[in-house]
């Protein structure tokens, strides 16, 4: 087992807000790392906003386009079941740069748009080189997988698989469904 998550973080905007944008508020609940269905993390010019699963929203272009308008966002989608990883940067809405990696394309696979900071080089020379260097390990690790979680970390800060974050947890604010009575629900079947 392993992480399987999406998170979004916001530059230069409240928790708050950020938030807000997924139909979500600031709760009661902390934790040290991302424990909740939603959890939320103000970090030195960032929030940041965790799901404990793929977060569709986050998919889909047009989506992150919107989101990104007036800002910069970082979008980090990480599955370790399958050893997927990806993260990207947006900034008024268009796409800066993207990073990929896929474990099941190879163990050398890296898909790369746009124009990635300069640090991407230094990544992924060393990462590469710890990856060839275990070529014939039977249980070799998963290198490359660092170079977009490393990239997303050197601008906001966060790892996901780090702890001692002051994270809090991130509620609904959609109104509850009304509970149906005993009755109710058994005049349903009938």
């Amino acid at each position: 087992m392993g992480f399987r998550l999406s998170w979004i973080a916001f530059g230069d905007t409240s928790l708050e807000v950020a938030a807000e944008a997924f139909g979500l508020a600031v709760g009661e609940g902390t934790a040290e790392m991302p424990e909740f269905d939603a959890s939320g993390l103000a970090l030195d010019g960032w929030s940041l906003l965790i799901f404990d699963r793929v977060n569709d929203r986050l998919t889909k272009a047009e989506e992150i386009s919107h989101l990104s308008a007036g800002r910069d966002v970082i979008v980090v989608h990480v599955n370790e079941t399958v050893m997927y990883v990806s993260a990207e940067r947006w900034r008024d809405g268009v796409r800066v740069w993207s990073v990929s990696h896929d474990s099941d394309k190879g163990g050398r696979h890296l898909e790369v748009e746009g124009a990635p900071p300069a640090e991407f080089a230094v990544l992924r020379e060393k990462w590469f080189t710890e990856q060839d260097a275990q070529k014939d390990d039977p249980f070799r690790a998963d290198y490359v997988f660092e170079i977009p979680v490393e990239l997303a970390e050197l601008d906001t800060g966060y790892r996901h698989d780090s702890s001692g974050w002051d994270m809090v947890e991130l509620v609904s604010t959609a109104p509850a469904e009304p509970t149906k009575g005993f009755f109710a629900r058994l005049r349903s079947i009938f």
